[in-house]
């Protein structure tokens, strides 16, 4: 954890302002300062482990994330869909296994699912601390991606390699990772989702949670 979250942390203050690179028009990549707030206080105060680690990701927000630069805000992206798409997924796993039926031609289904849904997204906001610090620490890895898609793009120009790993990372991974999960959840309950309703399936979720929120 003090790995996953000291080196990613110190990476993004080091390496990542304005994505370090002068083809974003970011500044320099150079350390010019005394380590982020949240690791020296987390030195000072004598805290380690999960608990530490937690507390330091948990103060990590979306304008962090844009100031470590675009590594971390492809990371964040990628966590994100994950996290979600998993919710999505399970939530569509415990409909069809109680019901033998798809939530989109069974009402019962369709309440099961919503409910499930709202669930999962309620336990994502708990673990937001851990999207958090897991978006900042696998931004190093996430740049690398970027690195090898700057290869083939012309001028080796890193926005457009960027704008590459986002398309291909970020939104043909997220619907594979979606429709592989669809294909194994029909293939382990025997139910059938006709994906081509998934819209409304997902209105259905939305609808669940803005409802609640509200509540």
């Amino acid at each position: 954890y003090g790995y996953g979250y000291g080196y990613g942390y110190g990476y993004g203050y080091e390496y990542g302002h304005g994505y370090g690179d002068a083809d974003w028009g970011g500044v320099s990549g150079k350390t010019t300062g005394s380590p982020s707030p949240s690791v020296a206080d987390a030195e000072s105060s004598g805290e380690s482990g999960f608990a530490a680690w937690w507390r330091r990701a948990g103060k990590i927000d979306k304008s962090t994330i844009a100031a470590l630069g675009g590594a971390a805000l492809l990371s964040y992206g990628l966590i994100s869909n994950l996290f979600y798409v998993s919710s999505l997924l399970g939530a569509m796993y415990t409909a069809c296994n109680l019901h033998a039926a798809s939530p989109l031609v069974s009402k019962p289904a369709m309440q099961t699912f919503v409910t499930t849904y709202f669930g999962l997204w309620m336990i994502q906001n708990f673990l937001r601390p851990a999207r958090m610090g897991l978006s900042v620490a696998i931004s190093p890895q996430t740049d690398k991606i970027v690195e090898f898609f700057r290869k083939y793009v012309p001028g080796n120009r890193k926005p457009l390699a960027f704008a590459l790993t986002v398309f291909c990372v970020n939104v043909l991974g997220t619907f594979a990772y979606m429709f592989g999960g669809f294909f194994l959840i029909t293939a382990v309950t025997g139910v059938p989702i006709e994906t081509s309703a998934l819209k409304s399936l997902l209105a259905a979720g939305k609808a669940e949670v803005a409802k609640n929120a509200l509540a």
